[in-house]
């Protein structure tokens, strides 16, 4: 769905992250905020190499692991600029037989 919907899902997962980083950084929370931006395996996209790990090469293979990406990267880039407490998790599967 994110092809059909590629500049709203750049827009809301990307430049998303990229606004509640700012509004962060804006209002004074640096100190007092931790950020935790929940990602996707749709990050390496075409895999590479299995099982995949932090040093897998990233491959997105649509808008939304695009989108998803530039939100990795940023929140890396404000935790080295601004020292502020922001981490990626990469999620893989959300569903179980346990979940309800």
């Amino acid at each position: 769905i994110s092809f059909d919907l590629a500049e709203y899902t750049a827009d809301v997962d990307g430049v998303g992250t990229l606004r509640l980083l700012d509004a962060i950084k804006t209002c004074g929370l640096i100190n007092s905020v931790k950020f935790y931006q929940a990602s996707t395996s749709e990050l390496f996209g075409k895999v590479q190499e299995i099982p995949q790990k932090e040093t897998t090469p990233f491959y997105p293979r649509s808008p939304y692991g695009a989108a998803k990406l530039y939100a990795y990267w940023i929140v890396v880039n404000f935790r080295e600029a601004y020292n502020l407490f922001a981490v990626n998790g990469i999620l893989f599967n959300h569903e179980s037989p346990r979940r309800g």
